[in-house]
């Protein structure tokens, strides 16, 4: 059977993402990503199955993975997916205010792929990470991204406790204790760890302008993590992958009592990457943002970024912003 209709959703240098029809059953029915092969692809499929296994109704249900040799020669990896019809993503609804109503009640169907409630001794990470026997074993992963030449965070650590400093001045040191360790292995749960507007399709409701979660895709960062991670996670992406302030802001509110000391030590790995990386288009762009939006760093470092005092309503954050502002970064770079 050959497929048709063939619409491109996403494209990067190592994958692409896309729908097909098939003659007979419509013309989207299949979600097809294709992508170099890391030795990865396998883990996301099964733990898109395990997320599936517990949320039936809002995880798309895998058709087929594998590898296929593509015309050159090269092996590629693919897997295909149920298409969820007749929905947008958060993100497309620019009119759908991404901390309104509507946002609140998509995000909390999307709880439990937050935290799966299964806290316990299994194995720390991901297929983009890696996995890890222990807490500090991923965090050293983290702090060093394999390669300890290249970071300016130092790690030293004895049986009862894990500190973690960096070489650059005003950049705090995390000391996590035994029991630290022992409360955050306690509750490593299975999680999306990307639950972000692009990745939540919703569905129009019956009542007029309302929309409704229809499913939960690209499980690709999901993993085994500390119930803290993909809080204290938000706050380094914030103004890179997620420029939705708003959203950032409800998902703190919903997320709870997180575990302070590790979200200190993912943003002191943060602070130092951010210094080391001023003349990196992503690190610019975030500057840049973090400048629009006027936010900053609480010093309640469970609340993450918030508006600095005093600051007016500020715009939302469109399209044709993120573009205006690559180009400024662009042009002061002089690659343009």
């Amino acid at each position: 059977m050959f497929a048709s209709n063939c619409k491109v959703i996403s494209n990067t240098f190592d994958t692409r993402t896309f729908s097909v029809g098939f003659p007979g059953q419509g013309p989207e029915t299949a979600v097809v990503r294709l992508e170099v092969p890391r030795g990865r692809l396998a883990s996301v499929v099964a733990l898109r199955e395990l997320a599936r296994a517990q949320l039936a109704d809002l995880v798309p249900a895998t058709l087929d993975s594998g590898t296929t040799t593509a015309a050159d020669g090269r092996q590629i990896g693919y897997s295909v997916t149920e298409f969820i019809s007749n929905t947008n993503t958060l993100e497309e609804l620019q009119a759908l205010d991404a901390g309104g109503d509507d946002a609140r009640k998509v995000l909390a169907k999307a709880a439990p792929a937050l935290d799966d409630g299964q806290g316990g001794s299994v194995r720390v990470g991901g297929p983009e990470l890696g996995y890890f026997g222990d807490v500090k074993q991923f965090l050293a992963q983290v702090a060093f991204a394999g390669n300890p030449a290249s970071s300016d965070c130092v790690v030293s650590e004895t049986p009862d406790d894990f500190v973690l400093r960096s070489t650059l001045d005003n950049v705090s040191q995390v000391e996590l204790t035994r029991a630290d360790l022992e409360a955050l292995e306690r509750h490593v749960v299975f999680c999306h760890n990307d639950v972000e507007p692009r990745n939540l399709l919703v569905r129009r409701t019956p009542s007029a302008g309302a929309y409704a979660l229809a499913a939960i895709v690209d499980w690709e960062m999901a993993g085994f993590y500390p119930f803290a991670y993909e809080t204290g996670h938000k706050d380094t992406v914030l103004g890179l992958s997620s420029p939705y302030f708003s959203w950032y802001s409800l998902f703190k509110q919903q997320s709870g009592q997180p575990h302070t000391k590790l979200i200190k030590a993912l943003q002191a790995l943060d602070e130092s990457k951010r210094r080391r990386k001023m003349s990196n288009v992503g690190r610019l762009s975030q500057a840049k943002w973090v400048a629009r939006e006027q936010v900053e760093l609480s010093l309640d470092v469970r609340r993450g970024w918030v508006r600095k005092d005093g600051v007016g309503p500020v715009g939302s954050f469109t399209e044709e912003d993120s573009a205006k502002l690559e180009l400024e970064v662009l042009k002061e770079l002089g690659y343009i």
